[in-house]
């Protein structure tokens, strides 16, 4: 029997539909693709001389601009809606002595922002803070493991990534940890289009699979799993009408690390294609993602129907995706 008749069987069993393979356009060079807010750009990071850079480029394709390329590694953009690029930099070489010598207040990881052309550091702190996104309203959320040296688990081995946010308008001194549980790792989180809902990837224990949760921004304490336990699921981003995620997932029978596009109130997944990170562009019809060092994009497929997921999952996403 043919191999990709197989796997459709296969998949419509499991109750996840498979895209057919096809529309798919390279970009660059690169990881981790993001649209600007108006859909033109796409900033990416890339290894350049042994380091990771953050670029732009057309959405089109063409020549990258560099918006940061140094001594030290640039990842994880994330646009605001005002057009300036959040990113996550950290030095080359992060001693204590180097940090001394530099007179440098990080240490560690940290957010910058970058607009008109000027970078400007958001975080500071001699701890990890990365994995930034930026809400509707300004907010800036991003992954932390600050408070760790004052965690009972210090020296065990045991970390804690917890989910903070910088309030609009705030300084370094303004973060404030909004959730955090012993043993968890998390990464990316994203507030919904409405700003409701905050969505990001979860791990628990040094077992456990990753997998994409959702709760009310203002009570993350009522996070709910949008993905299956035997799924590994991470990188999770919405569409701009806030009715799907994609993100980056490993079912049983994957060839590899694959594309996923979920139905949020009724939990259908589209398995769209191989490759990791996943975005919406802002009008919802294309996707861009990442595949051994490349970046590729093609048109967001429509999600199959499904049944209903329990009870605590629609209440909680109903109300998000209502018109």
């Amino acid at each position: 029997m043919d191999k990709n008749l197989l796997s459709v069987i296969f998949f419509a069993a499991a109750g996840c539909a498979w895209a057919s393979p096809g529309g798919e356009v390279r970009v660059c060079e690169g990881r981790r693709g993001v649209f600007s807010p108006d859909g033109s750009r796409i900033a990416f990071e890339c290894e350049r001389g042994g380091r990771l850079a953050v670029g732009v480029v057309s959405a089109k394709g063409g020549d990258v601009a560099w918006v940061a390329s140094g001594p030290g590694n640039a990842g994880q953009p994330a646009w605001a809606a005002d057009g300036s690029l959040l990113y996550t930099y950290c030095h080359d070489t992060n001693t204590a002595l180097a940090a001394v010598q530099r007179k440098a207040t990080d240490g560690g990881a940290n957010i910058w922002r970058w607009k008109g052309g000027r970078a400007e550091q958001v975080t500071f702190e001699r701890a990890l803070d990365y994995s930034p996104s930026a809400a509707p309203d300004g907010t800036v959320w991003f992954v932390t493991t600050r408070g760790e040296e004052k965690s009972s688990l210090r020296g065990t081995g045991l970390c804690k990534a917890h989910v903070a946010a910088l309030a609009p308008g705030t300084t370094n001194l303004g973060i404030k940890v909004q959730y955090a549980k012993s043993n968890t790792g998390a990464m990316q989180p994203t507030v919904s289009p409405s700003g409701r809902l905050l969505l990001w990837g979860e791990m628990r224990g040094f077992r456990g699979n990753w997998r994409v949760v959702a709760a009310p921004v203002d009570n993350l304490e009522k996070a709910v799993a949008l993905t299956p336990p035997d799924a590994a699921c991470h990188s999770p981003r919405w569409s701009p009408d806030g009715r799907r995620v994609c993100y980056t997932g490993y079912h049983v029978g994957d060839p590899g690390w694959c594309v996923y596009v979920q139905e949020l109130v009724s939990g259908a997944e589209t398995r769209v294609c191989e490759g990791r990170n996943p975005c919406f562009s802002p009008d919802g019809r294309n996707l861009v993602y990442d595949r051994d060092g490349q970046l590729f994009m093609r048109p967001a497929p429509p999600v199959a129907s499904a049944s209903e997921k329990p009870r605590e999952r629609r209440r909680l996403l109903r109300k998000e995706v209502r018109k």
